[in-house]
């Protein structure tokens, strides 16, 4: 019976800046989330220095700056390139493989292959390192991963033994690390004395199904070698999807606000269609800062008269659902549009006598898009998110596309 391997990226999104400026090999990295809130990667440099992952950024403005930090903005195009590169050569090891996250991949490996086969071909064709670990089980991976990831002994590789001769490793895995065991299922352990991952796998059935139900039974028997848990090769449609965003100041018009909720429409609609899916349901959120003195949150939605991808339509909706909640005088810091009800476009069902304009929405979208793919985003928009757009974030370090934009290619000499 194959094992399973889990590969997981190393400090995933510093390592794909890293491929295009090798200058910062070596040196303290940090990347930052959208808006440059916090820190949503931090390079091992980094993080000696104290820097966590999550860790909010103003907090540790003087810091970043006297330990001579670099600090990027995020690249979720970059970061989802790389990341569909990573996984097309891992299907070189194994058809059987599962996507599991931007970072983490599951695949069932041949007895013949060496996981650190796997971690220097990855590193050859793409310059990520990465980190493997291999179990008879999905969960007894996940752990070997962990312990290679914190052992520099193992070289970012390790395959556990079998049977009892794995107890030694499980030992030095904390029992809210072993997946699928959360804080709070964690903190229910530690009152009956588990602590670790091989106390974990000789805990009582009847115990664990008492306080952890049956899912949690089910990584007990995981972590004695007993398969409960295989490879979803097939990866499930999003049932939901959203773009949230700070603004750069606090907004007290409605026009300006209009125009910011117009712009997140926009910029959902366009990930819609790249997935090839339809929205049923939109709901619009607006928010005030969390430390203002007057604070309002609210957030309205509508079940659409059919399902759509078309951003003229979305913009209208998230538009009359801002109506709905706006308020005058506040000072509103945060919007989102949240869509809901998702499907394949293939299945979507027009209205009766809508049908020949819905035909001419999808070409124009299919048009729009493809000018924004070749010339760059937003060279053509809906005129509703204005043009001036202050209210709009900036990096401090635009992101560069290195590799899915001509003219952002990285130049030798």
């Amino acid at each position: 019976m194959d094992p399973f391997a889990l590969i997981d990226c190393n400090n995933f999104f510093v390592s794909c800046v890293r491929v295009h400026e090798p200058r910062l090999w070596n040196r303290p990295v940090v990347v930052l989330s959208n808006n440059d809130g916090c820190f949503i990667s931090c390079s091992p440099e980094a993080k000696a220095l104290g820097f966590p992952r999550g860790g909010t950024a103003f907090k540790y403005k003087d810091a970043l700056k006297k330990h001579n930090v670099v600090v990027k903005s995020s690249n979720f195009t970059l970061f989802a390139d790389i990341s569909d590169r990573v996984y097309n050569t891992l299907r070189r090891f194994s058809p059987e493989i599962e996507k599991y996250s931007v970072d983490e991949s599951f695949l069932k490996l041949p007895d013949v292959t060496h996981p650190k086969h796997i971690r220097d071909e990855l590193y050859r064709y793409t310059r990520i390192p990465v980190t493997v670990g291999v179990g008879q089980t999905k969960t007894l991976s996940k752990a070997a991963n962990h312990i290679a990831k914190k052992d520099a002994s193992f070289a970012g590789a390790l395959t556990l033994p079998e049977g009892d001769a794995a107890n030694a490793f499980l030992q030095r895995v904390q029992v809210q690390k072993v997946w699928g065991i959360g804080g709070r299922w964690a903190a229910k352990l530690a009152q009956l004395g588990i602590d670790d991952a091989l106390a974990l796998k000789y805990a009582r059935d009847s115990l664990i199904r008492q306080q952890l139900n049956v899912v949690g039974l089910r990584v007990v028997h995981e972590l004695r070698g007993m398969r409960c848990i295989e490879l979803e090769e097939v990866i499930p449609d999003k049932q939901q999807m959203m773009c949230c965003r700070s603004s750069d100041g606090p907004i007290t018009s409605y026009e300006k606000l209009r125009e910011f909720v117009a712009y997140l429409a926009s910029t959902v609609a366009e990930r819609l269609r790249s997935e090839n899916q339809v929205a049923a349901g939109i709901r619009t959120y607006i928010t005030t800062k969390q430390f203002e003195q007057r604070k309002y949150s609210k957030a309205h939605g509508v079940l659409m008269p059919e399902a759509t991808a078309f951003t003229p339509r979305l913009v209208d909706f998230a538009i009359q659902n801002l109506k709905q909640i706006y308020r005058p005088g506040f000072r509103y810091r945060r919007a989102g549009v949240f869509l809901w009800g998702l499907n394949k476009n293939k299945f979507l069902q027009m209205d009766l006598f809508d049908a020949q304009h819905a035909s001419k929405h999808l070409t124009l979208m299919d048009t729009l898009d493809k000018i924004n793919a070749r010339y760059g985003r937003d060279t053509v928009f809906v005129g509703s998110i204005g043009v001036e757009r202050d209210w709009l974030s900036r990096a401090a370090d635009p992101p560069k596309f290195y590799t899915t934009r001509w003219h952002d290619l990285a130049r030798v000499g």
